[in-house]
């Protein structure tokens, strides 16, 4: 045999056997075996500097094997990837050796906390402390060593507002980037006498989208999927200590009110307490919460005759609020449609006037798990405001753990915040899951039934529905139908139209063409709303022919838009533009573009023509950013609404600009403008934050208001300055 041929053999050889094993792997993967991983107990201090220089990482349990779940599902990740882990008795370890052929491209544009997670490389740490493939916590940390972390609920949404306390460092090298990470298990709810807990890693490579995984390998569930999540074992001796936090903060606030020619100044204390009653039930008292360092809700513009939806913006209400998430309502799962309308909570509704925050005097909470049982009590002290007296506001909710992944819950609230009135509401829902169906397909489903209680009407106050879901990566289906009946009015809750039922569907099929198309898609989402009395109100069909992902993110995507509108009463859409009472058949279509994250500049391009009752709308969006260096990263987005009316005309523009600046990871600096033409309002949200260590932090606010007068200039209307000093103690 020739040389030529014998090269050719062994080539020959050689991919037979990869392949071999490849389709070995995947099949026990497929089989529902699972990777498994023996923790090494270290026996000595970790310094957390990114250098992995201690003797104990030698030693470390290793995972040097990832695999993609795209563009070819389990192929191994191209750039070799070491993973170590190790344990003390109050610390879990891991530290990261990334290499890269190409160091200089590694993508690590973010510094700041909380950083957007797709344009950057990353290290991704998931884990199920309970081992019961339900909820869990993730950590991630890119080369800068900016951080990230959520809860992941039961059902796979991400609480990302959950800011933990653990520590990392990270930099980049010659041979690629090094990551080291310390979480305490203080910062953990868990059973110590569990000693196997779920793990799943995962490394990401911006500039070429791949993402390798150590556990399921499969496009279908994301690397947080607890369901397909290995085993972490032999972790021995935990301790939490007597489980108390205690977090004082005091905020000094200054604020100057022009309209009124006032000042003043004032001082706010603050105390959290936080007592793990067990191990995985955790109390919490508040006084004097306060919310000066929330963000503002960003401005939209509302066409419809339904009030908007605006999401949480308070730590306080955001923590462990995923505990309190009712059937479909609020998920946080990217592939999942959300559903508000019929929130039985909605904490928005808590301590939140139109003109601003009141203050909280006293609050409580207890959350987490006993047994198969999830637990949420909440219960807040509000002052009285716009003569409606001072009260306590209570939501409970419960859910009980069923078949292998499903749940079996109850709500009920108490309280309304705008009337004196002794409002209450109850619910039940049962929520399946299955991550195994037809084998490791996914389907889930939920069924829901409410019913509020007021001073008012006492029937028809019943909301119910029922939905059921394929949310896998070659077909995605889903199904829905509501009743909100007329008088349903969850007093601590959201709904915005009553009286209707709703169905709803979704179908879309994805395609994996290649020639540097990552994913092709094709969809149509009808919905249909009718009253009770089952007369038609409204018809709405998108249809995506196409929607084009590329194998580095840009996205694109033409819709066609049919709607039917059946307005019962006038609809005043702007102040003396009335659309009559009348039923209205109108078309319109969609085009979008948004290049890839994984450049240093991103535009993002959407137009949206066609009719609009007896009229025309055009609408025209653009959004840039720009991440010139790790410490900076500037944005501008503006948005343009232009409708035509035989009964008026009239354009809506709103405008904003972000700048984050970061000095390193724990000194930031953030800023939000924005600007509308219907209010002229100016504001200027700025935040300055300083993680002095994990868990204390200093941060300033200021909020200055500007108003647009007639000579077309601005002048100053209302002006915060707050500085807030947060301390956590632990033991």
């Amino acid at each position: 045999m020739t040389r030529l041929g014998r090269r050719a053999l062994t080539g020959a050889r050689r991919l037979l056997g990869q392949a071999l094993l490849l389709g070995l792997a995947w099949s026990a993967l497929a089989d529902g075996t699972r990777p498994r991983l023996v923790a090494v107990a270290a026996s000595g201090p970790i310094e957390i500097d990114a250098r992995l220089d201690e003797p104990d990482w030698e030693r470390a349990a290793l995972i040097d094997e990832l695999r993609t779940p795209e563009p070819v599902r389990g192929a191994p990740l191209p750039q070799r990837t070491e993973i170590r882990v190790l344990y003390d008795a109050g610390t879990l370890y891991l530290g990261l050796r990334a290499f890269d052929t190409e160091p200089d491209a590694i993508s690590a544009s973010i510094m700041r906390r909380d950083f957007t997670q797709r344009t950057e490389d990353r290290f991704t740490i998931s884990i199920d402390t309970f081992h019961e493939r339900r909820t869990g916590y993730l950590f991630q940390v890119n080369p800068n060593g900016a951080r990230f972390d959520a809860l992941i609920e039961d059902g796979g949404g991400l609480s990302e507002e959950w800011d933990g306390i653990w520590y990392a460092r990270a930099r980049i090298d010659t041979r690629g980037w090094v990551a080291e990470v310390a979480i305490p298990v203080k910062s953990l709810n868990f059973d110590p006498r569990r000693t196997t807990w779920g793990l799943n890693v995962s490394r990401t490579i911006s500039r070429v989208n791949l993402e390798g995984r150590w556990a399921s390998p499969d496009p279908s569930h994301p690397d947080h999927d607890v369901s397909h999540f290995g085993d972490l074992e032999g972790l021995v001796g935990l301790e939490q200590g007597i489980g108390l936090d205690v977090v004082a903060s005091l905020a000094g606030r200054h604020v100057r009110e022009r309209d009124e020619d006032r000042s003043f100044s004032k001082g706010d204390p603050s105390v959290d307490v936080f007592y793990k009653i067990t191990p995985s039930l955790t109390s919490t008292l508040t006084t004097n919460t306060d919310f000066s360092d929330a963000p503002p809700d960003e401005r939209r513009a509302n066409l419809t005759r339904f009030s908007l939806f605006f999401p949480e913006q308070r730590d306080f209400f955001l923590q462990d609020s995923g505990i309190f998430r009712f059937a479909e309502f609020g998920s946080q799962a990217t592939f999942r449609r959300q559903r508000v309308n019929g929130q039985p909570f909605f904490s928005r509704r808590i301590a939140l006037a139109p003109d601003g925050p009141l203050d909280i005097r006293f609050g409580g909470k207890l959350t987490g798990r006993v047994g198969r049982v999830n637990l949420g009590v909440l219960t807040t002290r509000v002052e009285s405001h716009d003569d409606v007296d001072g009260k306590w506001l209570s939501v409970g909710r419960a859910t009980v753990n069923v078949l292998e992944e499903s749940t079996l819950g109850v709500i009920a609230t108490y309280g309304d915040p705008d009337s004196d009135a002794h409002s209450k509401l109850f619910g039940a829902d049962f929520n399946y899951q299955s991550s195994r169906f037809l084998g490791d397909r996914i389907l889930e489903g939920n069924l829901w039934a409410q019913r509020s209680s007021s001073s008012g009407p006492g029937d028809r106050e019943a909301a119910f529905g029922a939905r059921l879901t394929y949310p896998n990566d070659r077909w995605f289906w889903d199904v829905s139908a509501v009743e909100i009946q007329e008088n349903f009015d969850p007093a601590l809750g959201f709904a915005n139209r009553t009286d209707i039922r709703e169905y709803a569907g979704q179908l879309r099929r994805r395609w994996r063409p290649g020639g540097g198309i990552r994913t092709l898609n094709a969809q149509v989402r009808p919905l249909i709303v009718t009253g009770t009395d089952g007369d038609l109100q409204s018809v709405t069909i998108e249809v995506d022919p196409f929607l084009i992902d590329t194998e580095i993110s840009d996205t694109f995507w033409l819709r066609g838009i049919y709607r039917r509108e059946d307005l019962l009463d006038d609809f005043e859409i702007r102040p003396g533009i009335v659309i009559p009472r009348d039923s209205y058949v109108f078309e319109r279509v969609q085009l979008y573009f948004d290049s890839s994250r994984n450049r240093p500049f991103e535009a993002a391009v959407r137009v949206e023509w066609g009719g609009f009752f007896d009229g025309t709308r055009l609408d025209t969006s653009l959004a840039l950013d720009w991440r010139p260096g790790r410490h900076l990263v500037l944005g501008a987005d503006w948005e343009r609404f232009q409708v035509r009316l035989p009964q008026g005309r009239f354009t809506t523009h709103i405008a904003r600009l972000t700048a984050d600046v970061a000095f390193s990871p724990w000194l930031t600096w953030t800023n939000l403008i924005q600007w509308d033409n219907e209010t002229e309002d100016l504001t200027w949200s700025l935040r300055v934050r300083w993680i002095v260590e994990p868990g204390r932090e200093l941060v300033l606010v200021l909020d200055p208001s500007l108003r647009r007068d007639d000579r077309l200039s601005f002048d100053s209307t209302r002006t915060e300055a707050v500085l807030k000093l947060v301390w956590t103690q632990r033991y």
